[in-house]
């Protein structure tokens, strides 16, 4: 079956620590006191449920978007393109594959190994190498990955490979989640087809298989700090850590099994990316819109795979993706009259679009659980998180500059960007809920920090995330960094990109995508 969004695809008993190696989930914060929302015991939280849900009722903006030739500055983030969301997921499966239940961990995180290396090192893409998984790889070599079928629309000009398939149209690759839907798999593609282009423009010879995969992991890592942090940060935390020289760290500490993803950042602070998703996007100009509606909507019960972006199954003929639609600078482009392109991802802010409300794989009888926020915010409770106040005051304690915390009135009644139709029960929660007025969970607040604290020229937040958010992405991101002495930032002398880019010296994403169709 189709695996849900949030939980594992795999099913395995749950793990003591030790038993496996890799990096594990931890804290990076211990000492502080678990967050409650509500009445409490020890063993449930009826209390804070009640909370939670309430507060993700507030969180889901019904607003199925406009056209691709219409812009939508009061949603839209002109900043960020949209396939930035989609590179943020891919990253975030780099980094980590949980596979014990929630329910396994309850409030000890150490009690699950991550099976996948907390480094930046495309482990989703390589998996264990062609000696392990030789399936992955193409004979008689095996330095080259295998490369699904071509689906790119009429006129494009360029290849668009699907993922190599079973027999059942599951994905052959390294991270079964990177098929979850139908953009992060041409993100996946897009990827093992640039590996197999570094390939091609590298000398036969012993250890061409190393060199090769050493270059892609480093303008990979290299974009991923120069390009995708850049855009996603404060711009003043990002210079703070990674503008000059090796970034240096304030409050993550090694864990006691090695470097390990923090549940803060795992479970709060990066799933920022919820908030940049559309409700729906075009994908070429031959598929721009199905069944009538604005766009492709990412999510939709009941349909088949001609209607919707789900994913775990092929993708369609003639939806390969012009990336012109996805991400600036790329050459291959060809939009239709008017289109807006590329297409600008969502603000960052504490509203999400109506297809996260209601998940297509969650079916509980009570229409509020099979909300994402509300699977967010159960999850950051049953896991044990400290309050953002709380985690703000003790960064602050460390000389952490990261300004005031965000006021009572910031939080709950001021208006951002929340729609006038949940203005007024977003409003009512610390009356209704109390311990709202002193705990406010951490992944609502990091949404809410990014939408009162980061304008744009036009006055509406939500271009990036503020000083909390980004501090804590920062910190895990340059940690895992410094913690892998395979990576660009610990080579014994200063390394900058070396491939074609519009930008001699530096590499973006784009650059992957022109050099990968320039062939």
């Amino acid at each position: 079956m189709a695996g849900k969004h949030g939980t594992s695809t795999r099913a395995v008993n749950s793990l003591k620590a030790g038993e496996l190696g890799g990096g594990k989930f931890d804290r990076l914060f211990p000492d502080l006191k678990v967050a409650i929302y509500g009445d409490d015991n020890e063993k449930e939280f009826p209390g804070s449920r009640a909370a939670l849900i309430a507060l993700a009722e507030t969180m889901i903006d019904n607003d199925a978007g406009v056209p691709i030739d219409e812009p939508e500055p009061e949603d839209e983030n002109a900043a960020i393109a949209s396939g930035y969301t989609y590179l943020g997921q891919f990253i975030d499966h780099d980094l980590s594959f949980d596979p014990a239940a929630i329910s396994e961990r309850v409030l000890d995180p150490r009690a699950a190994t991550d099976f996948r290396t907390p480094r930046f090192d495309l482990d989703s893409l390589y998996g264990k190498g062609p000696d392990d998984q030789p399936y992955l790889y193409q004979a008689p070599d095996y330095g080259k990955f295998h490369l699904g079928t071509d689906v790119a629309p009429p006129g494009l000009g360029k290849t668009r490979p699907d993922l190599v398939r079973n027999a059942d149209g599951r994905a052959i690759i390294g991270d079964p989640r990177n098929n979850e839907n139908k953009l992060v798999t041409q993100v996946h593609a897009l990827m093992l087809a640039f590996h197999n282009t570094v390939w091609d423009h590298t000398l036969a010879g012993t250890g061409r298989f190393h060199k090769v995969r050493e270059t892609v992991r480093w303008h990979y890592q290299w974009l991923v700090v120069h390009d995708f942090l850049a855009k996603i940060l404060d711009p003043v935390v990002w210079t703070r850590y990674f503008g000059a020289g090796k970034p240096k760290l304030t409050f993550y500490k090694g864990g006691k099994f090695g470097p390990f993803i923090p549940v803060e950042f795992s479970v709060a602070a990066y799933r920022l990316g919820h908030s940049m998703v559309r409700p729906s996007y075009s994908l070429n100009k031959t598929v721009f819109q199905v069944d009538g509606g604005p766009r492709i909507p990412i999510f939709k019960k009941g349909v088949g795979p001609l209607s919707q972006l789900n994913g775990f199954e092929p993708v369609p003929k003639d939806w390969g993706l012009d990336w012109g639609f996805f991400f600036p600078g790329v050459k291959s482009v060809q939009p239709g009259k008017d289109f807006v392109v590329p297409q600008p991802s969502y603000r960052m802010d504490s509203v999400l679009v109506m297809p996260l409300g209601d998940l297509p794989d969650h079916h509980s009888p009570i229409p509020a659980e099979n909300s994402l926020p509300a699977l967010n915010l159960l999850r950051s409770r049953l896991l044990g998180l400290p309050s953002a106040q709380d985690v703000h005051k003790a960064l602050t304690d460390l000389g952490v500059p990261l300004g005031a915390p965000l006021s009572q009135d910031e939080l709950w009644q001021a208006e951002g960007n929340v729609p006038e139709s949940l203005l007024q029960a977003r409003r009512a929660l610390p009356t209704k809920f109390p311990f709202f007025k002193t705990a406010a969970p951490l992944w609502f607040y990091i949404l809410r920090e990014a939408e009162i604290r980061s304008k744009d020229a036009g006055g509406r937040g939500g271009k990036h995330l503020g000083p909390l958010g980004s501090t804590i992405v920062a910190e895990t991101f340059a940690a895992l960094l410094l913690a892998d002495s395979e990576a660009y930032i610990n080579a014994a002398a200063p390394w900058k990109p070396t491939l074609p880019s519009a930008t001699p010296g530096t590499f973006a994403i784009t650059d992957v995508i022109n050099f990968v169709d320039a062939g």
